[in-house]
């Protein structure tokens, strides 16, 4: 396989993960009803005990850490872009820890979703007669996904657009798009913040240059 076609491949990898992360995110935002702290006790225990609703919650358990999973090619591709770029640089290590952390607060989030409803669907846990455990498990969820999984998307975004306007391995206009998401995904408590995430990885992976295509500088980047 000649150097083009490698950089066809990974452009295609990076291309189809960012789409993937970003249909399997959408659909566990949008399709299921989640229990929230506002709502009754009665609207909360009818999403349990209703097979369908319950479903849905189960399923958006599951496709948050598949969500998770479709990003790991995305995050790799970056850091190897990143660091063929700046080798002396370390910065390519803070936008893979920090992506790592991204997807690992995803699979705590969809286990704290899911994981009650699963119990209830497979007979190992009984309906509460309470909400109070089901709410706090499902504000848990929230907070996981929008606290501390949204600071560490953007220091991945931020550490990433950094580097990348410094190196050149994306158009200077997509690292302004990530200066300008950072600070605002650091507002996830608000909600809507959570979707500059698939928005700026859709940006990045089809703008991203390959790493076979950027000069190879042994020159310490320090950024």
């Amino acid at each position: 396989m000649d150097n083009q076609e490698k950089m066809e491949n990974s452009s295609r990898t990076t291309a189809a993960s960012a789409v993937a992360f970003t249909v399997l995110y959408l659909a566990a935002a949008f399709i299921p009803s989640l229990p929230e702290g506002a709502d009754s006790d009665a609207e909360v225990l009818g999403l349990l005990r209703e097979s369908d609703s319950r479903n849905l919650i189960i399923l958006a358990g599951v496709l948050l850490p598949l969500a998770g999973l479709a990003l790991l090619p995305f995050v790799s591709q970056l850091t190897a872009s990143l660091r063929r770029a700046a080798p002396d640089s370390p910065v390519p290590g803070v936008v893979f820890g920090s992506g790592l952390l991204y997807i690992a607060m995803l699979f705590v989030s969809g286990n704290s979703f899911g994981g009650y409803a699963t119990g209830i669907a497979v007979g190992e846990l009984e309906m509460p007669a309470d909400a109070t455990l089901v709410r706090v498990l499902s504000d848990q969820g929230f907070g996981t996904l929008l606290v501390p999984g949204l600071m560490s998307a953007a220091v991945m975004v931020l550490a990433s657009s950094l580097l990348a306007r410094r190196v050149g391995v994306s158009p200077r206009w997509v690292c302004t798009v990530g200066f300008v998401f950072a600070p605002l995904m650091m507002l996830g408590a608000i909600w809507v913040p959570q979707f500059l995430v698939p928005v700026w990885t859709l940006i990045v992976a089809f703008t991203l240059r390959s790493p076979a295509t950027v000069p190879d500088t042994r020159t310490p980047v320090g950024v």
